[in-house]
């Protein structure tokens, strides 16, 4: 267990000379991203060795159809970046009703996968989980954030 921690440990410390490698190998920065996922969720979540093996194929599975469904949702608004100064009342609202129907099935796919993560996980794991989730998009934006701050020079 002790291995495993300070496994998860070095993955998290060399996080950030993963993020700031060049721009070339974008699908290997990916997986370099969700083995961070992994480690900082299996981490926060304290996870045993049974319950990980329940649980890993089963997020796996949720984050596939979410990223889908993100996918078609981003994809809806790259072709449809409209003028609403150009559009009618109605298409304004029909744009913007798609739009809450995608969502609406995000939400869906969440709340079913909710009832599946607690037939794996006692229910304050799944809590823990999501808050995992929020803390990691918080830590990568961070490490982001610090690899593009432009230089201050106060002079």
């Amino acid at each position: 267990m002790k291995r495993y921690i300070l496994t998860c440990l070095l993955i998290v410390l060399l996080s950030p000379f993963a993020l700031a490698q060049p721009d070339h190998d974008f699908e290997g920065k990916r997986e370099k991203i969700r083995a961070l996922k992994v480690a900082y969720i299996t981490e926060k979540l304290q996870l045993t060795p049974n319950e990980a093996e329940r649980f890993w194929p089963v997020y796996n599975e949720f984050e596939e159809k979410r990223h889908n469904l993100e996918m078609d949702l981003s994809g809806q608004r790259m072709e449809k970046k409209p003028d609403i100064a150009l559009m009618t009342d109605e298409e304004v609202d029909r744009f913007i009703q798609d739009r809450l129907k995608m969502e609406e099935q995000i939400l869906v796919l969440k709340k079913e996968y909710f009832v599946e993560f607690k037939e794996v996980l006692p229910v304050k794991k799944v809590f823990r989980l999501y808050e995992a989730e929020n803390g990691f998009k918080r830590l990568l934006l961070e490490r982001l954030q610090e690899g593009q701050r432009p230089a201050f020079n106060p002079e």
